[in-house]
């Protein structure tokens, strides 16, 4: 029986991975901004999805996932321009 490998959720991915899948921004300084502004975007967009489906979550799902409760609480904590 041949095992399925799905792709990790999209929303579960770390920013920085998105971002590099993102299309190149245009050279010079308001590239880099665009760059900047779209990377904390996904920073935000990462944090909420983890508060809404993780923070409720049994113990058990979190440690699959690999969490524990405070390291969650720790990232949701961060603001959306720290890493």
């Amino acid at each position: 029986m041949a095992s399925t490998v799905l792709p990790f959720p999209r929303r579960f991915r770390s920013p920085e991975a998105e971002a590099a899948r993102s299309p190149a921004a245009p050279p010079g300084p308001l590239g880099r901004v665009r760059q900047v502004v779209i990377l904390w975007r996904q920073r935000l967009t990462l944090r909420r999805s983890l508060e809404r489906e993780l923070l409720s979550a049994p113990a058990g799902a979190l440690r699959d996932a690999g969490w524990d409760r405070a390291s969650l609480r720790r990232e949701l904590a961060k603001p959306f321009w720290r890493g």
